[in-house]
């Protein structure tokens, strides 16, 4: 079976990525660190479009770019299923698996994209110096338009503000996306 290389990168200000490759915070904080992976279904190729769009915009001068390295570290995986990239699938891997559905039991045989990026997300949720806080998969849909958003939930009332908060403050940036369109 093709073995692709899995691309992960680092974006953050010199002062968090020192932290980061030290694995200590002096001051005790816990800062966020953002996930964003795009491609695990090969044929979204506009998913691609979208984390070429966030790779320039976070490597930007822009003061938003800017403030956004300070305040976290963002891991970004380009391409989460390159095998099937690479052989011209629209949603499988090399082997014919969806590795959306493959989350929950990863395996080094079966998933072994997704098994490496979920032991790094668990990595960093027991890290004393980083706080898992979002978790970006990009898509894109063969008939939708507009931009929308899947978001895990916990079903529980006191914790909803939190977890709509990033698209709530989407859905006041992007003229292509409505919070009304936001699943949970």
């Amino acid at each position: 079976r093709p073995a692709n290389r899995l691309d992960l990168l680092t974006i953050s200000s010199p002062e968090n990525l020192q932290r980061d490759a030290s694995a200590s915070a002096a001051d005790g904080r816990r800062l966020p660190v953002v996930f964003v992976s795009a491609r695990v279904h090969p044929g979204e190729s506009p998913s691609s479009f979208m984390m070429h769009g966030l790779l320039e915009f976070l490597l930007s001068d822009e003061p938003a770019a800017v403030r956004l390295r300070a305040l976290c570290l963002l891991k970004l995986v380009p391409m989460l299923n390159p095998d099937g990239v690479f052989l011209g699938n629209y949603r499988c891997s090399s082997l014919g698996m969806d590795l959306n559905r493959h989350w929950q039991t990863p395996s080094e045989w079966a998933s072994p994209t997704i098994l490496a990026l979920k032991g790094y997300m668990e990595r960093y949720a027991r890290s004393a110096c980083w706080s898992p806080s979002v978790c970006l998969d990009l898509h894109a849909h063969s008939t939708a338009t507009g931009g929308f958003l899947f978001c895990n939930s916990r079903g529980d009332p006191a914790t909803f503000e939190r977890e709509a908060a990033f698209p709530r403050a989407l859905s006041s940036v992007a003229p292509d996306f409505a919070f009304s369109s936001a699943k949970f």
